[in-house]
């Protein structure tokens, strides 16, 4: 009798080292035959844990047809970008991704002015997803772009439509990041950077986010969260607060982080 209300059967895990419980097992070796039966692709990633990796010629098929498709004349995605040039000529291609709301860059103007100053014959291009983009719009912003800024997020999946050998960085903010993007950029050969700054002058007290995800937070507890990497307060909290929170870029380790990784900046 079913006492707790769980499904019926047993979980199928491939790995026999994976099945833990009663109610997992692995697959049958003998052969079943089935009168009629949908088939799947499996399971197909460019993460080092999936059973199939994508080829090349897929991403090669699929970015095609979105560039086939219609890009509207008043697409507010494409209507929104704005655009900064230093000297006569653009080089080197940026775009500069930023959100309004969470992981939003706060001082990203001060970067830009920075970035001209530096770099002589550059454009850089900035984005805001929140102008209603989609995949089409997004496709067409990046096709030419040499290198692409971006908080960590799913805007760093616009390096699918660039063009093979440029240049994705990321912005993570104070204490967090992650590499799940390196995969799939890795598979599309296109080079991914963390810019990761655990320093206090690459980060924002987001309250308004903190009060949404705890609002029983004592001032003790907020203030260790801004200033410990390892806290008392529960860890998915913390992970999530820093994962969305707002953030600064620290403009003069930023050029020199940019210098280093990006050699080509110092030859145009």
């Amino acid at each position: 009798m079913n006492v707790l209300g769980l499904p019926e059967g047993h979980d199928i895990v491939l790995n026999y080292k994976n099945v833990r419980t009663a109610l997992q097992t692995t697959p049958p070796f003998n052969p079943i035959c089935f009168s009629r039966a949908v088939v799947g692709t499996g399971n197909r990633c460019s993460l080092p844990y999936c059973e199939r990796k994508i080829p090349n010629e897929d991403y090669d098929a699929f970015i095609g047809d979105i560039k086939k498709m219609e890009i509207q004349p008043e697409d507010p995605c494409l209507n929104s970008v704005r655009e900064y040039h230093s000297g006569s000529k653009a080089n080197i291609k940026f775009a500069i991704l930023n959100r309004k709301q969470s992981r939003h860059i706060t001082n990203i103007p001060d970067v830009i002015e920075a970035m001209l100053k530096e770099f002589k014959d550059v454009s850089i291009k900035l984005i805001n997803y929140d102008e209603g983009c989609n995949i089409r719009s997004t496709a067409q912003l990046v096709e030419d772009i040499d290198v692409f800024i971006s908080p960590h997020g799913n805007g760093l999946g616009s390096g699918l439509f660039m063009k093979k050998g440029s240049t994705v960085i990321s912005i993570d903010s104070r204490w967090y990041s992650e590499d799940w993007f390196y995969w799939p950029m890795k598979a599309l050969d296109v080079r991914i950077l963390y810019y990761d700054c655990n320093n206090p002058s690459c980060q924002e007290f987001d309250e308004q986010l903190l009060m949404k995800l705890a609002s029983d937070l004592t001032e003790e507890q907020k203030k260790e969260i801004m200033t410990q990497e390892i806290t008392s307060v529960d860890r998915l909290l913390v992970e999530q607060y820093r994962k969305d929170s707002k953030r600064r870029i620290d403009i003069e380790r930023f050029i020199v982080f940019l210098k280093d990784n990006l050699s080509f900046l110092l030859q145009n």
